[in-house]
């Protein structure tokens, strides 16, 4: 299972495109409220940040994601 986790990990950091926008900290918003009172939720135009960033982002800081990552690679 922590071979496939990794395989999975390395995949999604492999294809991912840094971007400097990545780096910029906006709102990640599913859903926003209208102004015009119609009482129904619209979708955003705001993309959340792809999952290869978040990775990124996890595996250079010391997060738990980074000491996990690091337990599994010394098992195998």
């Amino acid at each position: 299972m922590a071979a496939s986790t990794l395989e999975i990990l390395h995949k999604l950091l492999t294809d991912h495109d840094v971007r400097l926008e990545h780096f910029v900290d906006e709102p990640c918003v599913d859903f926003v409220q209208p102004s015009g009172g119609g009482g129904g939720a619209t979708a955003a135009a705001v993309m959340s940040k792809p999952p290869g960033h978040m990775i990124l982002v996890h595996l250079t800081s010391d997060s738990a994601m980074f000491k996990t990552v690091g337990h599994f690679a010394l098992l195998l």
